[in-house]
């Protein structure tokens, strides 16, 4: 710590816990206190929904029409997984007789994953939307209809996307 630029805390309640810490090992705040800097998730108040509408969608949105709506946000690469979801969906579907909506939502990395999941949609027993390039605003929209957000990723670790999803009262 002494010869850090910087020690980066993902919240007031991890810096608080750094400060605890501290504390155990004997070292004073102001040793340290400015170079502990907080770094959120990156999304603004703004993005939040109020716990009304959150409690609105876990009991059924009603632009849903009875249907689970799932929301997939990600770039259309083969590292993401996306095949495996609309796999994983059909068998949902079948086993809680329910209908699923699945919408893709990213911009297009390989073409021909794309090309790949386009027939598997128009194969699959559930009903599948791509919305390729859409504006934040659009992107807003669709999480406030979605109730479910997954992302099948073979690689990638805690992404953004997770947080905006949960933000906007998804299930994840």
């Amino acid at each position: 710590y002494r010869f850090a630029d910087a020690i980066v805390a993902p919240s007031p309640a991890v810096k608080d816990q750094i400060f605890d810490l501290m504390e155990e090992f004997g070292i004073a705040q102001d040793e340290v206190g400015d170079k502990i800097k907080v770094i959120t998730s990156g999304i603004d108040d703004g993005m939040l929904i109020s716990k009304e509408k959150i409690l609105e969608k876990l009991h059924g949105h009603p632009k849903s029409g009875g249907i689970l709506n799932v929301i997939l946000l990600s770039r259309i690469d083969p590292s993401k997984g996306i095949q495996f979801a609309i796999e994983g969906l059909e068998k949902a579907a079948v086993e809680g007789n329910t209908r699923i909506s699945l919408w893709i939502v990213g911009r297009v990395s390989v073409d021909s994953y794309l090309d790949l999941l386009k027939e598997l949609a128009g194969r699959s027993t559930i009903n599948i939307e791509f919305h390729i390039d859409v504006s934040e605003e659009r992107k807003l929209e669709l999480l406030d209809i979605a109730q479910v957000y997954i992302l099948p990723t073979l690689q990638d670790t805690f992404g953004i996307t997770i947080v905006e999803a949960g933000a906007r009262g998804n299930i994840i």
